[in-house]
């Protein structure tokens, strides 16, 4: 016997993944058949975006315009905005009539079990409240107790990271439209090897941008005390490019806690602008002279690669998808593009795509040898590949990637490997081999100051603790994570932490 939905003058088939319109069929995308699941189970109340990324999401790391992506497919499947309403700050609801069936498959026949007014679904309590004085209280008591789970900690780096932002174009012509985000690449590809502190890499920076609600389009000073709170950088670096051929200038910014130098460059063509300004950079930085891969690929030769970016930072993953993958006919070997059409594929919920990709992407990088991204990505396709629920590979790969980040230094990837790899031991409940790669995350993620990563890693940690009905040390960890959060102002993370934080403390009094 099987579970249907009536939704007004709709019929919505989970297990089949199907919505039916009269004699129409509409297939739905695995994920935003669960999240329209979750949405029908409440019953009309309001189901938060970090619930939903708990619930239907809970294995991956995704940022919030996964949501809107579901959300905006449902709308157009529904044709009536009214079916699913949003709630400013607090999420979504179905404000049309639901009733719940069954059928059975051998005969086809529904029966109806239970009407909105007597079917006991899943309720929600308000959300956002915090369990302050109990947890604070627990904090005081066991916090000693959860640092003793991080004895095995990795030696700290001596800097947070260095964070290039996309360039301020001004250069008239939209065949420069690639400098946005191609200045912006050039540098930081550069940079990464020949500086100490992490670079962050360019689909780290647009997450970051992304995480501080910040516009991708200019960045003005007020901009950047957000961003230095997001990511716990060290230096953020801010260019603003005019003028023309014979003619180009190059105003930047450099900025540190409590410091920011300023100049100009100047140059008769853009190549050479660039150029002087990497030089510039690498000696104010204190470049140490490692030799640069003689086969770097310039990321942004035309203007499709910037326009790709711009959609994927919208939420637009199924047109920006189609952009990365018309760039990649002409330039195969493109890894940003490579990186971020994996990553347009995984917030798609299309996993089995996102490992092709990854994986024929890791055969041509084996080749020529390039260790860094190589490593990173081995790790975007054991992310794909543990969206699939094959822990064990994702496990497999991620050992590949390991000796690959250690050998450049990788630190961001170093951390999102151990962060992959507690997920998938979790799943297989290998609960202390979990314990140790929580660990070594939160010991990479405090060495370049990412407060992102820490405070999710408190959030797996007290996701571990519950596994092992560790109660009062889970609600330690989920307090840390809500702590790390609000500093850094990572509205995202606070919404779950203090929903992880209810969720324990009710479990608690329930014991």
């Amino acid at each position: 016997m099987s579970r249907y939905f009536k939704i007004a003058s709709w019929y919505f088939y989970p297990q089949k993944n199907e919505v039916h319109n009269g004699n129409e069929i509409i297939k739905v995308r695995p994920k935003t058949s669960e999240l329209l699941t979750v949405l029908l189970e409440a019953n009309g109340q309001i189901v938060s975006k970090s619930e939903l990324l708990q619930e239907v999401w809970n294995d991956v790391i995704v940022e919030e315009h996964v949501i809107f992506q579901s959300i905006t497919e449902l709308r157009k499947i529904f044709g009536d905005t009214r079916v699913i309403k949003t709630h400013p700050r607090k999420g979504y609801s179905v404000s049309v009539p639901i009733t719940k069936q069954t059928y059975t498959h051998n005969c086809g026949e529904a029966s109806q079990v239970n009407s909105p007014s007597n079917t006991q679904l899943k309720t929600r309590p308000v959300r956002r409240f915090v369990y302050a004085i109990i947890a604070l209280a627990l904090v005081l008591v066991t916090f000693l107790t959860i640092q003793n789970h991080f004895d095995d900690k990795e030696p700290h780096a001596d800097a947070g990271a260095i964070i290039v932002l996309p360039v301020n174009n001004r250069i008239m012509g939209s065949e420069y439209k690639w400098v946005r985000y191609g200045a912006m690449d050039h540098l930081i590809d550069n940079l990464q090897y020949q500086v100490k502190p992490l670079v962050l890499p360019t689909e780290m920076v647009l997450d970051t941008i992304k995480r501080a609600n910040l516009a991708i389009d200019n960045f003005e000073e007020d901009d950047i005390k957000p961003l230095f709170e997001v990511s716990g950088a060290n230096v953020i670096i801010t260019q603003s490019i005019a003028g023309f051929n014979g003619e180009f200038q190059l105003v930047y910014r450099v900025y540190k806690a409590n410091d920011v130098s300023r100049g100009v460059v100047f140059a008769d063509d853009l190549n050479t602008l660039l150029s002087d300004f990497q030089t510039l950079m690498l000696t104010s930085l204190g470049a140490k002279q490692r030799k640069v891969p003689s086969n770097y690929q310039r990321n942004f030769t035309n203007t499709l690669m910037a326009s790709a970016i711009d959609e994927f930072q919208i939420g637009g993953y199924e047109k920006a998808a189609t952009m990365f993958q018309a760039v990649l006919v002409t330039e195969p070997e493109n890894l940003l593009a490579i990186k971020m059409l994996v990553k347009s594929y995984i917030y798609l919920g299309e996993y089995v795509q996102a490992e092709k990709i990854a994986k024929n992407a890791v055969k041509f990088t084996e080749k020529n040898g390039e260790l860094k991204n190589l490593g990173r990505l081995y790790v975007w396709q054991a992310i794909s590949v543990i969206q699939q629920n094959k822990y064990e590979q994702a496990l497999l790969l991620l050992d590949k990637a390991k000796p690959l980040s250690q050998e450049t230094n990788d630190h961001l990837y170093l951390a999102n490997n151990a962060r992959i790899a507690a997920k998938a031991h979790l799943k297989l409940t290998n609960y202390e081999q979990s314990r140790k790669e929580i660990a070594k995350a939160l010991s990479f993620y405090e060495a370049i100051r990412e407060p992102y990563g820490q405070s999710s890693i408190y959030i797996d940690l007290g996701e571990l603790e519950l596994a092992l009905n560790n109660i009062e040390q889970a609600i330690v960890a989920f307090t840390k994570a809500l702590e790390l959060a609000t500093q850094s102002r990572l509205t995202q993370l606070i919404d779950i932490s203090n929903e992880w934080l209810q969720k324990t403390s009710e479990a608690s009094t329930n014991l």
